[in-house]
Parts: C-alpha cells; structure tokens; sequence
C-alpha cells in the first residue's frame, strides 16, 4: 500500500476519535484543521508541530524512526518490537501473533500513532486467516524525514580528520609482493597472479572487492563473530530491517555532522534498537576494530576515544603518474604499489599481464592483447597511464 492510500484509509477508516483529538493536540492543529476527517487528512502531511512532535520522543523512538525512514517502505508491527517489546527477542517466540504484539500495538499506538508522527492501515484485505494486528502495515511519511532529531545526541566537537589507519588498504595491496606470500588459496580474498592475471581470490582484481575485504576484515575482527546471523523465526518482518553491528556502527556515524565525533558507548543503545536480533558486541570493540579496518577516525576529546567515519584518502583516489608507473629498459612498466590509486590498478589490470619486480614492491606490466580487444570501445580509448594536464 502507497503512503497515499494509507493516509486516507487511516484517517477516513483506522483512526478512533480519540486518536484525532489526540494528533490535533500533539502536532498542535485548530480547530479548522479537524473539521472534518477530510480536512484532518489533508493537514496530517504538512509541516505544522512535526517538528515539536518528534523532539518529544525517546532516543530509541527517534533511532527506530530513523531506521524506518531508512526502509523506504512499509513494515510489519512486529517491527517495532525492537523498541516496544520484552527487551529479548527470544520472548516473540511464543504464543499466538497476537498474544506476541497486542502490547507492543498499545505503545506504538500511545507514543507514535497518536502523536502524529505515523501512518498507518490495514494494507491487507479480511479474507478470515488473518487477525487486524497481522493485516496491519505502517510507514513513516518522507514528508517527516527532514525534522527527525539527530539519531547521536552524544557528541563531541573537534576539528581536524582525526586519526585514520590508511595502511589498512595499503597492507592488503602488498600481500602480493609479500615475501613470503601472506595470502592462502582458499582466502577468496587472496591477492595472487595466476597466468598473468591479477586476481583476488577467484576474481579478476577489482576495487569493489578490495573494500569488501576491508569490511570483511571489520567483522572478522568483532568478539563473538561466529554469532552474527539473526535467528531465523516465523514472522520474518521482525529481523528483516536488523542490521549487523559494524553495519549500525556505519549507520550512526554516517549520521554525524561535521566536525562531530562520537564517543564509542553513546552508540550502544542504538546499536540494540538498530542491531535488533544480532549479538551486538560491546561498542568500544565494534570502533576500535572499524579503526584498525581504516573504516572509522578516531580522536581523544576530552580524555575519551571518540569516532566518526574516515574521509577519503586522497592518494587512493588520484597521484601525479610519476609517483607510481616508470617503464623499464624492455619496455613494461613497473607499477608501485605502494602508491597507485586503485581505481587506476584496476583499469590497469584489465588489460595488462603482471609479473612482481626482481626486488622492491612493484609489479611489471606488459599489455595484454587479448584482454584489451575484449573491453568496450569507450574503455579502450581512455588511456589511464597518461598524466593528466596540468
């Protein structure tokens, strides 16, 4: 169901009159607002006392409303029991669907619905093998988005990048000079050369594959990894939206402005509302491993480590030619690694044989005919070992 559809079923239909009264004096609206259901329906979208609305909810409401704007779609109540319900999602496993959300229908209802802040309806027609509570769908309007309160409350101010393990990225590049070899055939994030090709794992090399691994290597540094599935229960609405830790962690300081830093546990307990489901393990340890991935910055602020997400690095995204290709007396070209963007390794692997270097840490390339033919023509008219102008 469309937000348009559901807005006029729940306000022509869903809601009770106390429920309107309850809206109109939350969201702040006269009495020539509430006419009619009509006239209600059409005010409930606007701007008017939204904004006030919202700055009275909970930081677990507000980090649940947050990661409904995110869905960009309708949810299940169930959904809400990560705010709402018993505290251990184990408790959802018993007893009817009903008897598992009513109580949780009551809170959604006393602190969202009738503060004006969500939609909602019976998306669902009655054909007898449902009950209301399952054929219900709710939504948070976009119209609403843009007066959430910020989702980290926490913060700290700084200027500066902070501090930012760059040669996290760097080190994996290596691995394929490394002597001796620090990658193994059944990592499928190995970087080898196999006939020329350079690969990761089974893979022709491809930037995109190199950050996999980065977050790859994150979780795999988390406590307690061998836990990160969400268990699997009847109603999957319930964990559909959950997300894994470093995930939540990505989400929250995705979140921050600039210039602000968060300290690691005022991410926690919205790590438990977005992370619902999932072993979260403790908060310190999600950014301190996100830090040694080269995901996060980090920076002391008044004697506490705080975080926020890693900007670009600049020598990852472009350098001068000079700094990192130089053609060789047989007329390949030595490619150091140390140095070369990736994206520009990449376009260079496409169409190149590669070969390490007798000493240092590079890697001799030579054309690849084969491989060239087979790109598309706009591809094989850029010429990515050109410097650029100056």
């Amino acid at each position: 169901m469309d937000a348009a559809a559901m807005l006029r079923k729940m306000c022509r239909e869903q809601l009770g009159d106390a429920d309107v009264r309850a809206i109109c004096k939350s969201r702040g609206f006269s009495a020539r607002e509430a006419t009619t259901r009509a006239v209600f329906e059409n005010f409930f979208l606007s701007e008017i006392g939204v904004a006030a609305a919202l700055r009275t909810l909970s930081q677990r409401e507000i980090a649940t409303l947050h990661l409904l704007a995110a869905c960009k779609e309708e949810v299940e109540i169930s959904f809400f029991a990560r705010l709402y319900g018993a505290g251990r999602a184990e408790t959802i496993y018993y007893g009817t669907y009903n008897q598992r959300y009513t109580d949780v229908m009551k809170q959604v209802q006393a602190n969202l619905i009738r503060r004006g802040v969500l939609l909602f309806a019976e998306a669902i027609p009655d054909d007898g093998t449902l009950t209301r509570l399952q054929r219900l769908r709710f939504r948070f309007p976009a119209e609403f988005e843009p007066f959430l309160p910020p989702l980290v409350t926490d913060t700290r101010l700084a200027a500066g990048e902070g501090e930012v393990r760059r040669a996290a990225l760097r080190e994996k590049l290596l691995e394929i000079v490394s002597d001796p070899p620090r990658n193994r055939s059944t990592d499928q994030y190995a970087l080898k050369i196999v006939d020329g090709e350079l690969r990761m794992g089974q893979q022709a090399f491809r930037v995109k594959m190199l950050r996999q691994w980065q977050e790859a290597s994150w979780e795999a540094g988390l406590p307690h990894r061998k836990s990160t599935q969400a268990p699997a229960v009847p109603d999957d609405g319930l964990w559909r939206y959950s997300l894994k830790p470093i995930a939540g962690v990505r989400f929250l300081c995705a979140s921050l402005q600039e210039g602000q830093w968060a300290p690691a546990n005022a991410l926690m307990p919205l790590l438990q509302v977005l992370c619902y489901g999932y072993p979260v393990p403790d908060s310190t340890a999600i950014c301190e491993t996100g830090w040694q991935a080269g995901f996060l910055a980090r920076q002391k602020i008044g004697g506490e480590m705080c975080y926020r997400l890693a900007t670009a690095d600049p020598a990852a995204e472009s350098a001068d030619i000079e700094t990192y290709l130089s053609v060789m007396p047989d007329g390949s070209a030595a490619i150091a690694l140390e140095h070369i963007p990736y994206a520009t390794l990449e376009r260079i692997a496409a169409v190149s044989d590669f070969r390490p270097a007798s000493t240092g840490s590079s890697l001799l390339a030579t054309p690849n005919l084969i491989r060239l033919g087979r790109l598309p023509g706009v591809l094989r008219d850029q010429a990515p070992l050109q410097p650029a102008e100056k």
